[in-house]
């Protein structure tokens, strides 16, 4: 009589554990996957609004001691987080420590300066956008020009 109670409790322990895990594990798997879909979401929703960033350099040109750049913003998102300036020498490139570049407004153009060391040849502007409270930098709205003598 005593074997046959024991085996009940343990069946029904083993019951009780497999419930408590599987909530456990499906509560778990509920939140992790809202958070890939939100994350997903995000992706997509940033690489739309990056399709509409449209920029270009205008003109740049270097006048012994910094670079001038005029960016024209052809596109209705406006370049609101600033942008990555990559300066390219004979030899290197140097990317210009972030400063707070103003907001380009869309459709709209602005001159810009970034001090540097060596002469330049080439500049290169990746633009950057908020997304949901989000930085976003458009890596494939990447601008460059050629470097002019000013």
């Amino acid at each position: 009589m005593k074997r046959g109670a024991s085996e009940l409790i343990a069946t029904v322990l083993i019951i009780g554990f497999v419930i408590v895990l599987s909530i456990v594990l499906f509560a778990w798997q509920t939140g992790f996957f809202e958070e890939i879909k939100g994350n997903l979401d995000r992706r997509r929703l940033s690489e739309e609004m990056c399709l509409a960033v449209d920029i270009e350099i205008v003109s740049a040109c270097d006048d012994g001691s910094q670079v001038n750049f005029t960016l024209k913003n052809n596109g209705p998102i406006s370049i609101s987080k600033g942008f990555h300036v990559i300066l390219f020498d004979a030899s290197s490139r140097s990317e210009v420590p972030s400063f707070p570049y103003p907001i380009l407004e869309a459709y709209y153009t602005e001159r810009f300066f970034v001090s540097r060391d060596n002469p330049i040849t080439n500049i290169e502007i990746i633009p950057k956008i908020e997304v949901e409270e989000q930085v976003v930098s458009c890596l494939n709205n990447r601008e460059s020009r050629f470097v002019e003598v000013c």
